[in-house]
This record gives C-alpha cells, sequence and structure tokens, in this order.
C-alpha cells in the first residue's frame, strides 16, 4: 500500500511537471528577437515609437519595473536615473540593426543574453547583455549590463537612495530634490 502511494505521487509530479510551461532557451531567444524586431521596424521607418510603445510588464520584469517606479517617485517629476531607452541603450534608434545576439539559459527560470547593435552607418556597436527571469507571463527582462552601466538594477537602487538623500535634505517646502 505504501509503495501505490509513492508511485502515484511520483505519479502526479511527473504529470504537473510535464503540464507546466516551459522556460525553454528557445523561447527566451524568441522573446528577446521579438522585441528587437520591433525597434528595427520602428527605426526603419522612421518612428518616434520606442520601448515606450510596449506595456513595461510586456518587457521588463516586475522587480526591475518596481525599481524604475521608485526611482521615478523618487525624482519627484524631474528625470531619474532612466533618461535614455535602456533595451537599446539609446536615446534615438534610427537605423538601430541587430548585429549579434546569443541568448542561453543559466538556470531553471534565468537565462542571459549578449546583443550588439549597430546605429546608421556608425561604425562602432553598442553591447548589450540582457538578463532574463522567467514570470507568469513568460520571459522579461530583469537586468540590463552595459560599459557604461555594470548593472541598470543596481544603477537605479543607487539613483533613488541619492534622490531620496537629496529630498531628506533639502529645506523644508522645497519639491524636487535638486533644491
Amino acid at each position: 500500500m505504501m509503495f501505490r502511494g509513492r508511485a502515484l505521487a511520483a505519479a502526479l509530479m511527473l504529470l504537473t511537471a510535464a503540464c507546466a510551461p516551459a522556460q525553454t532557451a528557445e523561447q527566451a531567444d524568441a522573446f528577446v528577437h521579438n522585441v528587437y524586431a520591433h525597434y528595427e521596424r520602428w527605426a526603419a521607418e522612421k518612428s518616434t515609437s520606442s520601448g515606450q510603445s510596449f506595456k513595461e510588464a510586456a518587457l521588463y520584469s516586475p522587480a526591475l519595473i518596481d525599481l524604475m517606479r521608485k526611482d521615478q517617485k523618487a525624482a519627484d517629476g524631474e528625470v531619474g536615473f532612466i533618461d535614455y531607452d535602456p533595451v537599446c541603450n539609446c536615446q534615438d534608434f534610427d537605423g538601430l540593426k541587430v548585429a549579434e545576439m546569443h541568448i542561453a539559459k543559466t538556470g531553471e527560470k534565468t537565462a542571459s543574453g549578449t546583443v550588439s547593435l549597430k546605429f546608421g552607418g556608425e561604425p562602432r556597436l553598442v553591447k548589450l547583455q540582457l538578463m532574463l527571469v522567467w514570470t507568469a507571463n513568460g520571459w522579461r527582462i530583469d537586468d540590463i549590463k552595459t560599459s557604461d552601466t555594470p548593472s541598470l538594477q543596481a544603477a537605479l537602487k543607487q539613483s533613488t537612495r541619492e534622490l531620496l538623500k537629496l529630498k531628506a535634505s533639502a529645506p523644508a517646502g522645497s519639491n524636487h530634490p535638486s533644491h
């Protein structure tokens, strides 16, 4: 009887695992390709849209969105840390083309990828490392690393701390941390 109970439990665990959505490297790769396909299309159309056309939740992990919102709130209506589009590490994406992209799983629910972008006739490549995490809604960007910003998450945390410190030391009645 004990054996049947264990066998049933093992069968239920296997069935549950088989029914759970897979977090494959191919899905992570497809997510990143889809994001940059939109950017390439916008660049070709010379659209003024950018990553802002995506809903935050369609691009970023809940943890990264939370950090972005905290930084914006601490900035009191001023520009916080992000004054550019982190997905392309740019403000203007005219002529954006993906030169190279590699995505690999790093854990059961994590993946990372390197993306090299070219802009118009510029010879230099803009290189980004994307840290991805599997969420209830699929793969999302959890952190972005560039040569200028070793970790977007860390930079947002630092910016928020600095803005709140400035706000706390601002004279009474001042509305902005910069006063």
